[in-house]
């Protein structure tokens, strides 16, 4: 009996973790409408605006409590710095222009802390923070990075 009960409480548990570490990863899927904008080490998410880059900047600059990341922005670098339970992670914001259509690029600087779901959080931020819609990374590379000013 106790053999029973402790196979069920493992398969239980197994459950609960499993769920817990896809979560996030589903939620993001959801987010970006399956839309890969990332490079395979999540380096890089490109992504087109409905604005120009100054209203972006001024987007980010005013921080907000619905916000789904703590960061910190430096606008005149393009420097934002996500923090999340403890990880803290730089990233370099590019603008470009192509055919009358603002594209951003957000690319890592460094990690100041490794283990994070904020890689996983990151599409959601833009998304809800300044209306950011992920553009496919390798259509990105190949071919709107070719027209790019």
């Amino acid at each position: 009996m106790e053999y029973v009960v402790f196979i069920a409480l493992f398969i239980l548990t197994m459950s609960l973790a499993l769920y817990l570490i896809f979560k996030p990863v589903i939620a993001d899927k959801k987010v970006r409408n399956n839309v890969t904008n990332s490079d395979p080490l999540t380096q890089h998410y490109c992504f087109v605006l409905n604005c120009e880059q100054n209203e972006a900047l001024d987007k980010l600059s005013i921080r907000n409590v619905n916000d789904t990341l703590e960061y910190t922005f430096d606008r005149n670098r393009s420097i934002i710095v996500f923090s999340h339970l403890g990880a803290s992670i730089e990233h370099q914001l590019s603008f470009y222009v192509a055919e009358n259509k603002t594209y951003l690029k957000v690319s890592r600087v460094k990690i100041m802390h490794s283990r994070s779901n904020i890689p996983l959080m990151i599409n959601r931020f833009f998304i809800e923070k300044i209306g950011a819609i992920p553009v496919d990374y390798s259509y990105f590379v190949s071919s709107a990075c070719t027209h790019l000013n």
